[in-house]
């Protein structure tokens, strides 16, 4: 039997930022969907992170992504499927780059 180190997908909308064109009007910026490979987690114990403000949450689930993971944004809709089908979404309360993975927490 092969483990999957991640075995689910992360789909998310990036929507870049807004741009001034040559006769200074606002452009507004394009939404792109990204798909990361990562596993899920729930949080099944009411563990608790803190946020950016220092407010602290229960997390719903935290997700294991590959160390060269894009970041994404506090408050970035995501969604994760495992063949096909839906097994999680929300927002990313938090994101952090480590040495040999990336996570964030929903």
């Amino acid at each position: 039997m092969v483990i999957i180190q991640y075995p689910h997908k992360l789909m998310a909308n990036i929507v870049t930022g807004s741009i001034q064109d040559t006769n200074g009007n606002p452009v507004p910026g394009a939404t792109e969907t990204i798909e990361l490979t990562c596993r899920a987690e729930p949080n099944g114990s009411g563990r608790m992170i803190q946020l950016a403000n220092g407010q602290n949450i229960v997390y719903n689930w935290i997700v294991y992504m590959p160390k060269g993971a894009a970041v994404l944004a506090d408050g970035a809709k995501v969604s994760i499927t495992q063949d096909g089908r839906q097994i999680a979404k929300g927002q990313v309360l938090r994101f952090s780059k480590g040495q040999l993975d990336a996570r964030l927490w929903l």
